[in-house]
């Protein structure tokens, strides 16, 4: 428990036999200690950059068709007045 207080590592031991119960007057084979891993410490998350970019090409193909429809409309003013 005092490991645990100190920010150690909780390790459990179990053994397996296949067959029974277990309960064979064999006396258990001590496994070999295996030091747990240190797993891998969360990196922070950066979010993609593709997200910013094709929200900034959305907006620049807002303005470029705003600008054509701007355009077209003129031309078709420009030429209703010069029929008349």
């Amino acid at each position: 428990m005092a490991d645990l207080a100190t920010g150690g590592s909780l390790e459990a031991k179990g053994e397996f036999k296949p067959g029974g119960s277990g309960s064979s007057n064999e006396e258990p084979k001590e496994e070999p200690k295996v030091e747990p891993k240190e797993e891998p410490k969360a990196e922070p998350k950066e979010e993609p950059k593709e997200e910013e970019e094709e929200e900034a090409t959305k907006g620049n193909n807002t303005i470029i068709i705003g600008v054509l429809v701007a355009v077209i409309l003129l031309l078709v003013i420009l030429l209703m007045k010069k029929k008349k």
